[in-house]
């Protein structure tokens, strides 16, 4: 069985998003083009937001089998102290 994911790791969305925001940080001091460096990074952060929602959701669909699994040990539990 494989172990849970944890929740803070850092992914590829991370990954991508910081490495966005570097670049945009970068070319904006160098002068690589003209853009208002605190819109484009609200922007990023919006974007990121909105993903990280979509990816939640998309967890939410998956079947979780380990959490059925420990219901039931728990409801046969009570059966067998009950019994």
């Amino acid at each position: 069985m494989k172990p849970p994911k944890r929740r803070n790791q850092i992914g590829r969305l991370e990954i991508f998003c910081s490495a966005a925001a570097l670049l945009l940080a970068i070319g904006s001091i160098v002068g690589a083009w003209t853009l208002n460096l605190l819109i484009a990074l609200v922007l990023l952060a919006v974007v990121y937001s909105v993903l990280c929602d979509l990816r939640a959701l998309k967890e939410l669909k998956k079947p979780v089998a380990a959490q059925h699994t420990l219901r039931k040990s728990h409801a046969e539990r009570i059966d067998r102290a009950a019994g």
